[in-house]
C-alpha cells in the first residue's frame, strides 16, 4: 500500500518562511548585506554613546588604559543643572515653535500659489524651481566638466 502526499498545501513551516520572505525573497537576500551594515553602523556607536554617558568616560591616548567608573545618571544630572544646557533647550523649543508653524504656512501659501490660476504663475513656478535646476546643471556640468 502506497501512501499518497498532498503537495498542493505548502508546509506549516514552508508558509511561515513564505509569509515572511514575501513574494520575492531574492530581494531580500540581496538587501540584507545592506541592512546589516546600517545595523552595525548606527548601532555600534549608539551603544557605545548609551554605555559612555553612564560611566565617567573620558579619551585617553590609544593603547592607555583607564578607570571609566560607572557613575549611572550623575552626567544627566550634572547636565540638566547646567543653566546654559537648559538655556540652549528653551531657545531650542522657541526656534520650533515660531519656525514649523510659520514654515508650513508659507509652504501652503506658495503651494496654491504655483498651482491656482492666478496672474504670473508661470513666472513664480519658474523663479521657486529656477534655484533647483540651476544647481543641479551646475553640479553636472562641474562634476562631468564640459569639454
Amino acid at each position: 500500500m502506497t501512501e499518497t502526499v498532498d503537495r498542493t498545501r505548502p508546509t506549516r513551516s514552508r508558509s511561515r518562511l513564505a509569509a515572511l520572505l514575501g513574494r520575492q525573497p531574492l530581494g531580500i537576500a540581496f538587501s540584507a548585506p545592506y541592512a546589516v551594515f546600517l545595523a552595525v553602523v548606527f548601532a555600534y556607536p549608539l551603544g557605545l554613546a548609551v554605555w559612555m554617558s553612564f560611566h565617567d568616560y573620558f579619551f585617553a591616548a590609544p593603547g592607555v588604559e583607564v578607570e571609566r567608573p560607572f557613575v549611572g545618571l550623575e552626567n544627566y544630572r550634572e547636565v540638566l543643572s547646567d543653566s546654559d544646557v537648559r538655556q540652549s533647550f528653551l531657545n531650542v523649543v522657541e526656534f520650533l515653535i515660531i519656525n514649523v508653524p510659520l514654515t508650513v504656512v508659507l509652504a501652503l501659501v506658495l503651494a496654491a500659489a504655483l498651482n491656482g490660476a492666478i496672474r504670473g504663475r508661470t513666472f513664480l513656478r519658474i523663479a521657486y524651481f529656477a534655484p533647483y535646476v540651476t544647481a543641479s546643471v551646475a553640479l553636472v556640468a562641474v562634476t562631468y566638466g564640459a569639454k
